[in-house]
């Protein structure tokens, strides 16, 4: 008898401890967040000087600004910090179409006045320049945002008026992208890598 119940309370024991483990992975769905900030060997700078020579390369193919290109590589991957960037090599948050190698995983957008966690398919890119590479020849090939993005991108003499563009497109959710991806460009002086 004595047995019987040590081994029921062993088998209770058990099952909560699984339920207290496996709830929280389930409620999620089991998917990581995209947005997770994973160990980085780059500081900041870091980070800007290994992106900027393919970013100014890029530059003078398809005539958008370095800074603006640094700032959103920046600003969307937390400077190659978050797991999309650092696993996927995805610095853009782009979304994969059918047929296309990708990832599943949760993130956040902004709807209907707030903050809402949705499921995604991100492309996976073999490295942090395919993604660069990937990102303007969409942008180029107007792809997902309309020819006037692009437009505005080229011939913008300012990164502000670029920044407030990509928001009205809806590049990003957040309502406040173009305040945050001037201040990533101001904040470190990407304006110099337009030179």
């Amino acid at each position: 008898m004595r047995a019987r119940l040590k081994f029921k309370s062993f088998v209770v024991i058990v099952l909560l401890l699984l339920l207290v483990i496996l709830l929280p992975i389930l409620a999620s769905g089991g998917l990581a967040d995209a947005n997770k900030k994973m160990p980085s060997p780059y500081s900041h700078k870091e980070f800007v000087k290994e992106i900027a020579p393919t970013a100014q390369k890029l530059s003078k193919i398809y005539g958008v600004r370095s800074s603006i290109i640094i700032g959103q590589v920046a600003l969307d991957s937390h400077f190659g910090s978050t797991l999309l960037a650092s696993k996927y090599h995805n610095l853009f948050s782009i979304e994969a179409s059918p047929g296309q190698g990708a990832v599943r995983l949760k993130s956040h957008e902004y709807k209907n006045g707030r903050w809402q966690e949705v499921t995604n398919r991100y492309l996976v890119y073999e490295s942090w320049k395919e993604s660069l590479y990937d990102y303007m020849a969409i942008l180029h090939g107007n792809k997902i945002w309309d020819k006037a993005l692009y437009t505005t991108m080229m011939t913008s003499s300012g990164y502000k008026t670029v920044a407030r563009a990509l928001q009205a497109a809806g590049f990003n959710s957040d309502p406040n992208y173009a305040d945050k991806l001037i201040a990533v460009i101001e904040e470190n002086n990407l304006t110099d890598y337009d030179k």
